[in-house]
């Protein structure tokens, strides 16, 4: 596929930074590999330089999405893209991706206003091997990238057509949730079923 090829991060805010010192070593299995001075830890899950990055907020939420775009030619193409759909989006110095541990990027916005920040290079600590501070297997990343992120939406339809026919995310398959009866669509980007499923149901929280 062109374009976003996988998921490559995700960002969020939370009110209780310590405690996720504790949850995403011991129960994760995920590994800590900064503590930044201005408070955001930032998570391991494999040779990756960051796949999860939790901020001091006032909420517990999504702040941004990392999507992966696999050559600068493919970035390219979604820069292209997001013009014809009259998307707009902002070029990303090239220091401040570096600093961010990519080569490149753009940021734009959903149409529920999630942040996202596509990109291309990411930094690999190839000399630094992720080892789970439990002992847990290895992830299951590599090219289908970091797992899979669910987002709810009062927009059902029209988020489905923005990452369908502006972002070109592919159709996997739909289900009813039991329990809540929302309906599920899931979207993939790679071989992996789903790295995206939106849920038709108001967003209290990303």
């Amino acid at each position: 596929m062109s374009g976003i090829d996988t998921l490559g991060y995700i960002g969020f805010t939370a009110r209780d930074i310590s405690a996720w010192k504790t949850f995403a070593p011991e129960v994760l299995g995920l590994q800590i590999a900064q503590e930044l001075e201005d408070g955001p830890l930032v998570l391991r899950a494999d040779l990756h330089q960051r796949r999860i990055i939790i901020h001091p907020g006032e909420r517990d939420d999504i702040a941004y999405v990392g999507w992966e775009c696999r050559s600068s030619d493919d970035l390219k193409q979604l820069r292209d893209a997001l013009r014809a759909a009259q998307v707009p989006f902002d070029e990303v110095e090239r220091q401040a991706a570096n600093d961010l541990g990519v080569r490149e990027m753009i940021r734009f916005h959903d149409l529920d206003g999630v942040l996202i920040e596509a990109h291309y290079g990411p930094t690999l600590l190839a000399n630094q091997p992720f080892v789970s501070p439990v002992g847990a297997r290895p992830f299951v990343t590599q090219e289908q990238g970091l797992g899979h992120l669910v987002l709810a939406t009062g927009r059902y339809q029209q988020q489905i057509d923005f990452y369908e026919q502006v972002l070109r995310f592919k159709r996997t398959d739909s289900l009813i949730i039991p329990g809540i009866n929302a309906e599920a669509m899931f979207l993939r980007v790679n071989e992996r079923h789903h790295s995206l499923a939106i849920v038709d149901m108001p967003p209290t929280h990303g």
